[in-house]
């Protein structure tokens, strides 16, 4: 009985060494990941408003810089932030996306657009000029 308690005494602090060590590389790989993502920057796109064809409003044009398709989300608010609408874009690439009036959002100069993707830092667009 006493060797019982012996072993399930070590066998706990062998358990729980792992779980330490294990949490302390979880946070080691996480600060790695995110320290590349740092370095790789902002999602690599190129992003201009233009006038819509259609005629309501403006539509946004976005361009791929990479030389492989990049799956974005794209975030519009109006400029209070109180609409909102995301896409979940599939940018090919290059082969320019535009989003508008007939894609689901009516684009102001006034909205705010952020763009993410995974690996990369987000990155927030305001077309206004004034």
């Amino acid at each position: 009985m006493k060797l019982l308690k012996k072993i399930g005494k070590y066998l706990a602090i062998i358990v729980v060494t792992i779980l330490v060590t294990a949490g302390g590389m979880g946070i080691y790989k996480d600060y790695k990941a995110r320290e590349e993502v740092v370095k790789r920057g902002a999602v690599p796109l190129v992003a201009k408003i233009r006038s819509s064809i259609i005629g309501r409003g403006y539509v946004v044009k976005l361009r791929s810089q990479l030389k492989h398709d990049l799956f974005i989300d794209v975030l519009f608010q109006n400029k209070d932030q109180t609409d909102k609408k995301l896409f979940k874009v599939h940018l090919e690439q290059d082969r320019p996306t535009i989003i508008g009036w007939a894609e689901g959002w009516k684009v102001n100069k006034t909205d705010l657009m952020t763009v993410s993707a995974t690996g990369y830092l987000d990155k927030t667009y305001s077309f206004n000029k004034n």
